[in-house]
């Protein structure tokens, strides 16, 4: 078996827990919005901008696999009949991608990056919108991969192909490392690289037990 040269990192639910990170997110941005409807005399409704972005779904346009192109276009239906609506686009969604990049990181999982990262380059491949530069995992990484930069997203294959090609690697020598099974490993299926199913914040096992098998399992891909 030939040893990864490169190992690629879904972000959300596999190196933290994601949830209470949206959750607070949705709350700072909705917080925004209720202030500034307020200010013009409106009532803002929740689930008014939830059924804005049910409605954009459907349409299945791929564009909206950019969660932060996404968001936008839903906050620009919503705030329409506001004065000044693109300001407070800009102001909701900025305080949304604040909180969304407030991640915690378990000392388990810096650890592990820690240790990875002097053994294989480690790039981040994630269909989430949050902002790794802003985060405590953004040293290890040398690339990130995600629709906000123009990349489909999983479980189409052509973040992972990106990165076999912008590491002059071949697909045997790329792990890609995620919690879903349908997007990671199908992505990983398609990319033909090697698939290890990493989601340490559900079953029985514990987060530190699950970055021990993560690192033996490259330890003995020799």
């Amino acid at each position: 078996m030939a040893s990864f040269e490169v190992i690629s990192f879904d972000l959300d639910n596999a190196l933290y827990d994601n949830q209470p990170v949206l959750n607070n997110a949705e709350a700072a941005c909705n917080q925004v919005l209720d202030i500034e409807f307020a200010a013009q005399g409106q009532v803002f409704q929740v689930e008014a901008f939830q059924a804005i972005r049910r409605q954009l779904l459907t349409e299945n346009n791929i564009q909206y696999e950019n969660l932060s192109h996404f968001r936008k276009c839903a906050l620009n239906q919503l705030c329409r009949g506001l004065k000044d609506s693109a300001r407070i686009v800009e102001k909701a969604f900025t305080q949304f991608i604040r909180y969304r990049s407030q991640i915690t990181v378990l000392p388990e999982i810096m650890s592990m990056m820690s240790a990875l990262s002097q053994k294989y380059t480690l790039v981040a491949v994630s269909n989430g919108n949050c902002d790794l530069t802003r985060t405590a995992l953004s040293p290890f990484f040398e690339k990130h991969y995600s629709p906000t930069f123009g990349f489909r997203a999983k479980p189409h294959p052509q973040m992972l192909q990106a990165v076999i090609s912008d590491f002059y690697i071949t697909a045997d020598k790329l792990l890609h490392v995620g919690d879903s099974m349908d997007k990671d490993g199908q992505s990983a299926s398609a990319a033909e690289c090697e698939f290890y199913h990493f989601a340490p914040f559900q079953g029985e096992l514990s987060v530190g037990q699950h970055c021990t098998r993560l690192i033996n399992f490259v330890s003995n891909k020799k």
